[in-house]
């Protein structure tokens, strides 16, 4: 049976891209995903492609999974898409495409002008689920949203990619992780789309 592509758009989201992995692993569904990360920092990249990896193996999950800095290439065919840019990956996104130029704006409105850059490119038939929470505007006619995760404290977001580190080199497992990723909102939203809030919102010209 062919796999369903998933892209995810801000796959370095220290927030987001955990309880996400573990969601992606936790899920056995009548067809496996195709899984393609996008984030425009090169080495939060590699690390949540290397921990998906990790927990794929580690949970026997069918899952095939491609990273990626472009991210049309990311979008290319996917029929859902999870949404976890933050401002980091703008920031880097922008200096990319301007050649080193310094992006314009912070926080909120620097996340929100990269969506406004990739939202044209999103098929109204995509089924999106935004991690982002209300703060932000996707110009979409429809989408889901999920207030989930919730936001790190700083030592927190400080410790995550060491403790991702440590299941990397097999000092730990992701039992836990993976134990909770199993009744997560994300894992419901795979299994069924409609358990996700839907936002109606309008789509500009």
């Amino acid at each position: 049976m062919d796999a369903e592509r998933i892209a995810v758009l801000g796959a370095g989201s220290v927030r987001c891209m955990p309880a996400v992995a573990g969601a992606f692993a936790a899920y056995f569904g009548e067809r496996p995903l195709e899984v393609h990360l996008f984030d425009g920092d090169e080495e939060r990249l590699d690390l949540f492609d290397r921990f998906c990896r990790v927990l794929f193996t580690f949970n026997r999950a069918g899952h095939s999974l491609a990273a990626t800095l472009d991210p049309l290439e990311a979008m290319e065919g996917a029929t859902r898409m999870v949404l976890c840019f933050d401002q980091h990956c703008a920031v880097r996104y922008f200096r990319a495409v301007r050649k080193g130029g310094v992006a314009t704006g912070q926080g909120v409105r620097l996340v929100d002008q990269l969506i406004e850059v990739l939202a044209p490119s999103i098929s109204d038939r995509v089924e999106v689920l935004s991690l982002l929470g209300s703060a932000h505007r996707i110009p979409l006619p429809h989408y889901r949203r999920l207030e989930w995760p919730p936001e790190p404290t700083a030592a927190e977001a400080a410790s995550t990619p060491h403790q991702i580190l440590r299941f990397l080199n097999g000092e730990e497992y992701p039992h836990e992780l993976l134990n909770l990723a199993t009744d997560s909102p994300v894992r419901a939203w795979l299994e069924d789309p409609s358990s996700a809030p839907a936002v109606l919102g309008q789509r500009e010209n």
